[in-house]
C-alpha cells in the first residue's frame, strides 16, 4: 500500500543526529518526490490514455475555438456512419477499413498515416508515447486499439491534416466536413457518398 504523505514526512524528519543537519526544504522535495513517483508508478495503462484524450481535447479545443462537445459529437456521427459506432468493425467485403472510423489498415495506409501524426501530437506535449501507438511492419489496424485510441487517432489526423480543421465553421455540415476530410474514395462517386451520409443521420 503506498505511504500517504505525512507518513513519508515522519520517515523523512525522525533521523539519527547525524543526518539531521539536511535543511528541511530538502527533506520536503524529497518526500513529495516519492508521493509523485509512486502515484505515477501506480498509474494504469488506461488512467495515462485518460490523461492523455482529456489533454488532447483541451489543446484541440483552445487551438480551434471548438468545445469539447462538438467534436464529440463530430466523431459520433462519423464513426456511426463509417461502423455503425462498432470500434473492432472491418471493412464489409474485405476491404481495408477497420475500427470506429474505417481507417485504412496496411503500410503506408491512412491508419499509419494517422498514427504517425498521434504520435507526433505525443512528441509535442512532451509526452511518452504508448506501446499502442506503435506501427507494425503490416501498418496499423485501427480495430485492435480501444475506442477511445481511435478517438486520439481521428483527433490527431485532422490536428495534422494540411488543410483539415476542428473550428465550429468548418465542422456545422458534418457530411461536407466528412467527404472532404475523411473520406477516401473516387471523386466521382461523392454524391452517392453524402447521400448515403445524409441518410445515415436520420438514425444516428
Amino acid at each position: 500500500m503506498a505511504q500517504d504523505f505525512w507518513s513519508l514526512m515522519t520517515e523523512r524528519f525522525w533521523r539519527p543526529r547525524t543526518e539531521q543537519n539536511q535543511p528541511q526544504d530538502s527533506l520536503v522535495e524529497e518526500a513529495t518526490q516519492d508521493i509523485i513517483t509512486d502515484k505515477v508508478d501506480k498509474m494504469t495503462q488506461q488512467d495515462l490514455d485518460n490523461e492523455a484524450y482529456n489533454q488532447m481535447v483541451e489543446n484541440l479545443g483552445s487551438r480551434y475555438g471548438v468545445s469539447g462537445d462538438d467534436m464529440e459529437g463530430l466523431m459520433d456521427k462519423i464513426s456511426f456512419h463509417e461502423s455503425k459506432r462498432d470500434a473492432s468493425a472491418k471493412q464489409i467485403g474485405g476491404g481495408p477499413g477497420r475500427g470506429l472510423f474505417q481507417f485504412e489498415s496496411g503500410v503506408g495506409a491512412g491508419g499509419q498515416t494517422a498514427m504517425n501524426r498521434l504520435k507526433r501530437w505525443y512528441d509535442e506535449n512532451q509526452m511518452d508515447i504508448p506501446d499502442w501507438a506503435a506501427v507494425s511492419e503490416d501498418g496499423v489496424d485501427a480495430s485492435k486499439l480501444t475506442p477511445q485510441q481511435q478517438k486520439m487517432l481521428f483527433m490527431a489526423n485532422t490536428r495534422y491534416h494540411p488543410t483539415a480543421s476542428f473550428r465550429p465553421e468548418a465542422i456545422k455540415d458534418t457530411a461536407d466536413w466528412w467527404s472532404k476530410y475523411h473520406w477516401a474514395g473516387d471523386e466521382t462517386d461523392v454524391a452517392d457518398r453524402l447521400a448515403s451520409f445524409e441518410s445515415d443521420m436520420r438514425y444516428a
